[in-house]
């Protein structure tokens, strides 16, 4: 890092500010679908397109964020982060002036464009800057973080959505006042003078091997991560539950258990990787099994709040895989690659479950994955017991 800085709570506030960023891609318009729908009714093919609208940011993370990555990694944390940020700003507020249909879906593909930069450079920074338990505390607030913002976002959408179509944009406007406190508070980090502390991991090759491996591993939890979220609804209505009152405050109650996840994994500093993963994937797994065969809106409650507690340990402990992956030489390609596997395997979630679904039915689908995810905890416990992590620093025993 620069000579005389340190970075602390001011940097790591900041960039999880940033973070926050993308997660308004979706939950913040998605109260609106509906009006979207009926603004645009009478352009061809609106039925996919506005749908197509949300979900393009996601779509872009998912194939940019690796570019991303070897674009942080040539010209700088700083400079592209503050960039991502500005055209964040730029492409959130404009379909608040836009008319169109398709000048609205190419504001989200710019959109998208930012968020991989936005969520590339955020969490390559705060590798940089921080090591041992401090870089644990922060992943841990980041994970969850997301949860906690994502409900706050859904309902402030609702609440503009409510005023005009067009309101919910305006929301975007968060980017200014955070890209200032970047611009403030967040400096380039001094890659020779970290490089000639650890000359030998600097110049090691790419670690293609370890990538690929972290990269299956993040699409496969991702798909799982997203599952119950987003079945939870059919679940409900699978058993009887109609209301969309009912099935809003089980989603809200059960999702806290991501931050609770979070927490509990913010106090297991000197659990070996294998362990954290295997405890997560226990949980979520679990907790998918549990919805297969929940009959009562107390049993759903409580599997949705069991598999959410392990998502609060899963999606920290994958980031900080990814962030013990690489040395600096290479770790915005890393965090790029790995945002990118992430999203994919957001976006097969839906598409797998849907498939296999159509034939073994919604119950069996799920209890089916709960079912191979305890086995991936088994196996991440078996492969895990080769090294012990102390801090963020994997060592062998």
């Amino acid at each position: 890092m620069n000579a005389g800085r340190r970075p602390g709570t001011a940097q790591g506030v900041a960039l999880l500010a940033a973070t926050v960023l993308p997660i308004m891609g979706v939950v913040s318009l998605a109260p609106v679908l509906p009006r979207l729908l009926e603004v645009f009714g009478d352009q061809p093919n609106v039925h996919i397109l506005v749908p197509v609208a949300l979900t393009a940011p996601g779509l872009c993370i998912a194939l940019l964020s690796p570019v991303a990555g070897v674009l942080t990694d040539w010209l700088g944390r700083r400079t592209l982060l503050l960039a991502g940020l500005g055209l964040y700003l730029v492409c959130g507020l404009l379909p608040f002036f836009l008319s169109t249909l398709p000048q609205l879906i190419a504001s989200r593909v710019g959109l998208g464009v930012a968020e991989a930069i936005i969520m590339t450079g955020t969490t390559t920074l705060m590798s940089d800057y921080f090591t041992d338990g401090e870089r644990q505390r922060w992943v841990a607030i980041q994970g969850g973080l997301g949860s906690l913002a994502g409900s706050v976002l859904f309902v402030a959408g609702g609440a503009l959505g409510a005023i005009g179509w067009r309101w919910p944009f305006a929301l975007y406007g968060l980017a200014l006042p955070i890209m200032i406190a970047v611009a403030a508070v967040i400096w380039e980090p001094k890659r020779r003078q970290v490089l000639d502390v650890a000359r030998d991991a600097a110049k090691a090759p790419f670690p293609g091997r370890a990538m690929a491996v972290l990269a299956l591993t993040t699409v496969l939890c991702a798909v799982v991560f997203y599952l119950a979220v987003i079945q939870l609804g059919l679940v409900l209505q699978g058993i009887g539950v109609t209301s969309p009152a009912t099935i809003g405050a089980v989603t809200a109650l059960g999702s806290l258990g991501v931050p609770i996840g979070a927490f509990v994994y913010s106090r297991l500093g000197r659990w070996s990787l294998g362990k954290l993963l295997a405890l997560a994937l226990v949980c979520t797994g679990a907790g998918l099994v549990g919805l297969g065969f929940s009959k009562s809106v107390p049993a759903v409650f409580a599997a949705t709040a069991l598999n959410q507690f392990g998502c609060g340990i899963l999606l920290p402990t994958l980031i900080l895989w990814a962030m013990n992956t690489a040395s600096l030489r290479w770790r915005g390609r890393v965090i790029g690659l790995w945002n990118g596997s992430f999203f994919i395997g957001q976006f097969l979630s839906p598409v797998s479950a849907a498939l296999i679904a159509k034939g073994a039915g919604l119950p069996t689908t799920l209890a089916l994955f709960g079912g191979l995810t305890v086995l991936g905890a088994i196996l991440a416990f078996a492969l895990g017991r080769r090294t012990v992590m102390v801090g963020a620093h994997p060592k062998p025993i």
